[in-house]
């Protein structure tokens, strides 16, 4: 009995982490290897976030945002949207939907200063 309840109480937990929204960025070397940009903040989190510098992206991925928004300068100005492919296969979009597979534009990526991701109420 002992077992089924360490058992449940794990099943709960990894539910929990699953749904918890974040979004996390990739860099990409010469050789096109990945690697998460680490020590960035408020990526858990709804609304508008600023990079401490502009970062050179290569992929996105998210999950528990409703969509989420990429821009060129900071605070996440409309002007300075930045687009990204599905897969690199389907049409530029500037509204990134969940998922792992969003490749920026260029061998290595696009520099990008903000972000902006939305909840669903």
């Amino acid at each position: 009995m002992k077992l089924v309840r360490i058992f449940a109480l794990a099943c709960l937990f990894c539910s929990a982490v699953a749904w918890s929204a974040e979004i996390r960025f990739y860099s990409a070397n010469s050789k096109q290897q990945q690697s998460l940009i680490s020590f960035v903040t408020g990526t858990s989190k709804p609304g508008c976030h600023n990079f401490l510098t502009k970062r050179r992206v290569y992929r996105v991925s998210l999950v528990g945002f409703e969509y989420c928004r990429m821009f060129a300068e900071k605070n996440c100005e409309a002007e300075a949207i930045v687009t990204a492919r599905w897969k690199n296969e389907k049409p530029p979009t500037d509204m990134l939907n969940p998922g792992a597979r969003w490749f920026l534009a260029g061998k290595r990526g696009t520099k990008i200063a903000s972000w902006e991701c939305y909840k669903a109420p």
